[in-house]
């Protein structure tokens, strides 16, 4: 017995005296969070939003460069001749842009902006906002093309023709159209160029818009005169700019609109309208050819009525000089041609 509590004081000795297994009787450790894991998340985000950014916006510079460079090919294909060339003179190679395009309408030349691209109709007003001259589409087609509405019968036939372009960020296309609600760029702006295959057309601005979008301005015919120089009256009326030296409207017999978006919230509409002032094109009037047919027209007139004045007064000269000669018969005691020839004859007679 004495030797069975021996062996079990050794072994509760043992065990009072066994190591320590690491971590017996401790709290379990709890693992640290590392630090800035949120700020690494936003950190990555950050980076793929600005990743995408970039690729966005060199995306849109390579698109308008490709827009910039197709209607620089275009205008050396079209040849155009409108500057140090007289309004008659002005033209460009119609077949040469007919065979690119054959929608191909007209060419439209703002002196003093960057106005100078053809013009193109569609079978609607939504194709060429996304398609340009070349028919390309997508990135490399953002400047579209400027076009007539498909409303517009194609030779420029209609009272009024409503031309519209986009208003792009980097100025070109119709985006100087927007700067005329300036009164100074209004004022030094006021001569536009409409080219066509019929013959040029030289316009006079008269009205600057900036309405909605669902604004009822694209009306390209009109029930009666009365009808379209109301029309007229409404744009001018509204104008922002008030222009000077406007021709009276009811001698207005064309008209062009030019059309582009204000690139605000709003999503409004600029409105630039002009009138004929001259043209080539046969049977189109102008108000300055109509004026200068009335001031031919009073002219000839007044030649007209300086000759009638003059044969007038050589008519009476001649009735003057015959009553002298008559007066002076009368004295000698002729009273007729007869009398005086008979007298001359019988003094002929009695001298020889």
């Amino acid at each position: 017995m004495a030797d069975q509590f021996q062996q079990d004081f050794n072994q509760q000795d043992f065990a009072a005296y066994r190591p320590v297994t690491p971590g017996y009787g401790r709290r379990p450790e709890i693992p640290k969070k590392k630090k800035g894991g949120v700020w690494r998340v936003i950190f990555w985000l950050a980076l793929i939003v600005l990743i995408g950014a970039l690729v966005a916006l060199g995306a849109i510079i390579w698109s308008y460069m490709q827009g910039q460079k197709t209607y620089e090919d275009i205008a050396v294909t079209a040849d155009v001749q409108v500057q140090e060339v007289t309004f008659e003179e002005m033209t460009v190679d119609w077949d040469a842009l007919l065979a690119v395009n054959p929608d191909l309408v007209g060419w439209i030349y703002i002196p003093g902006t960057v106005i100078n691209y053809p013009i193109v109709q569609g079978d609607n007003d939504q194709y060429y906002l996304y398609h340009d001259f070349k028919g390309s589409e997508g990135y490399i087609a953002t400047f579209g093309c400027i076009f007539l509405s498909a409303e517009n019968d194609g030779t420029f036939a209609d009272e009024n023709n409503v031309i519209y372009g986009h208003h792009l960020n980097d100025g070109s296309m119709f985006a100087a159209i927007a700067d005329f609600g300036n009164t100074d760029m209004f004022n030094e702006h006021r001569t536009v160029y409409v080219l066509t295959p019929e013959g040029n057309y030289e316009l006079k601005t008269m009205s600057i818009v900036h309405c909605e979008a669902d604004d009822p301005l694209a009306q390209a015919r009109f029930e009666s005169p009365e009808a379209y120089h109301e029309y007229l009256q409404d744009k001018y009326d509204r104008s922002v700019v008030m222009p000077s030296g406007v021709a009276p409207i009811d001698d207005i017999t064309k008209s062009f609109v030019f059309a582009t978006c204000d690139n605000l919230a709003s999503d409004g509409r600029w409105a630039l309208f002009a009138y004929v002032t001259k043209s080539t094109v046969p049977g189109v009037v102008g108000t300055d050819d109509a004026d200068a047919g009335a001031a031919a027209d009073g002219t000839d007139d007044a030649a007209t009525a300086d000759d009638q004045a003059t044969d007038a007064s050589d008519a009476g000269a001649a009735d003057g000089e015959d009553a002298d000669v008559d007066a002076q018969g009368i004295e000698a005691g002729v009273e007729t041609a007869e009398d005086a020839a008979a007298i001359a004859d019988g003094a002929r007679e009695a001298v020889s």
